[in-house]
């Protein structure tokens, strides 16, 4: 029921709807539910049966919010959405005392507005301890982020989601050095970590247990990368995204080169100029060949990055390879085709570059590129002749996508030879 335009008095009939009972998740997100809607949900006698509640972009206030998560009808929930609410203290305090939200699995709390007072309420809550946390967007900035990790709140919480919340690199060191963290397995941040963000996440031994870190536009540079590379405290680091920061070759060979990050099996250099160079110190490694998933788009790394990728030798785990944007013309895909160590690629991504139909017949052709089920050579230079050597590949049959999209192949011919 997201985007309703309930009044109140339609929030009251579903409450006296006695075929909602056994509800177990109601959606009334992006509606102007209000106080008066609130205090009429709170009513509901089928209350008790939810496990997830949505009621983000409400406009219910605080005495709203107090109406439901105060009500001795509501059960225990599991999962509880409030993005886009204005936290004072009063409502803080609700959210924080409320003995029925302990059994919370789940609170998002995106694009909310809270200060330090009302944080630091939510963060030393007694019953509050979810497993997943969502902050994107709230912009909470240095001192709010310290007053989240002053509590209990996140010492339970595996999966933390912090996507542009105001952080400068300081306060990301600061957030990352805190044990409150030591049982994240997921961490988001969109915000500067920075090289200094990424020393404090390089000698932090209470994040052990991180599997997976997303970074985004975060201005990591070479030092940072390089301390990452080398960190004995990631050891189960399986993922770890630097898209859009400026690594450049020196930080791609600091990553490859150290001896840390064993466990790496997914790494996302979007946009991070590692050049030819870097490429192939990913490849010299040992690294590259222990990933099953490899983004290098939008970087221009051209033929010689493609052959660097080349040299990857039988054997190599790689089933996804994201080439898109990277000059990549008929030469650097022939140099593909011919690799052994790509026999296990089961998802190519080369959308804009310029392999041309000499390129798709490499593909076609390729005794190594069997295995593929996911092929994308859109805005690629191809005309019909390539166009048709895909079209009538064997391999096509069995694959689950396939995209071709370039203005000299006939639209009835790219129709033909799409599958999505």
């Amino acid at each position: 029921m997201a985007y309703h335009r309930l009044s109140a008095e339609g929030v009251a009939a579903l409450a006296r709807c006695e075929r909602l009972a056994g509800l177990r998740a109601l959606d009334l997100a992006h509606g102007p539910l209000r106080a008066d809607g609130a205090a009429a949900l709170a009513q509901a006698p089928w209350l008790g049966g939810l496990v997830r509640l949505d009621l983000a972009w409400t406009e219910m206030g605080s005495a709203g919010l107090a109406a439901v998560l105060g009500s001795p009808r509501l059960g225990e929930l599991e999962r509880l959405t409030l993005d886009n609410y204005e936290f004072d203290e009063e409502s803080a305090r609700v959210l924080a005392d409320s003995p029925r939200l302990a059994s919370l699995d789940f609170l998002s709390l995106e694009s909310a507005t809270f200060d330090s007072a009302t944080l630091r309420l939510l963060a030393a809550s007694p019953h509050l301890r979810p497993r997943t946390v969502r902050l994107d967007y709230s912009d909470l900035g240095d001192e709010a982020a310290a007053d989240l990790v002053s509590g209990p709140l996140l010492s339970r919480t595996r999966r933390l989601y912090l996507g542009s919340i105001g952080l400068s690199e300081d306060g990301s060191a600061a957030l990352l050095a805190s044990p409150r963290l030591a049982q994240l397995e997921f961490l988001q941040l969109w915000d500067p970590i920075g090289d200094v963000g990424c020393e404090a996440l390089a000698s932090a031994d209470h994040l052990a247990n991180l599997r997976r870190l997303c970074t985004n536009r975060s201005e990591v540079g070479p030092d940072g990368a390089t301390a990452l590379g080398r960190s004995r405290c990631l050891g189960g680091l399986v993922a770890l995204s630097l898209n859009k920061s400026p690594i450049g070759l020196k930080g791609v060979r600091g990553l490859a080169d150290g001896p840390g990050l064993p466990a790496l099996e997914a790494l996302y250099l979007e946009g991070t100029r590692p050049q030819a160079r870097g490429v192939e110190a990913l490849v010299r490694s040992g690294k590259a060949a222990r990933l099953k998933r490899l983004d290098l788009s939008e970087n221009g790394l051209g033929d010689p990055a493609a052959r660097a990728l080349a040299r990857l030798a039988e054997g190599a785990c790689l089933a996804e390879l994201d080439l898109s944007s990277n000059d990549v013309g008929p030469e650097g895909m022939k140099a593909l085709a011919s690799c052994a160590g790509l026999s296990r690629l089961r998802v190519l991504t080369l959308y804009q570059n310029r392999i041309g139909n000499a390129g798709a017949r490499a593909i076609v052709g390729s005794p190594h590129l069997r295995g593929l089920t996911s092929l994308n050579v859109s805005k690629n230079r191809l005309t019909r002749p390539g166009a048709e050597a895909l079209r009538d590949w064997p391999r096509r049959r069995s694959m689950r996508s396939v995209w071709v999209d370039d203005a000299k192949v006939p639209r009835s011919l790219r129709d033909e030879v799409r599958i999505d």
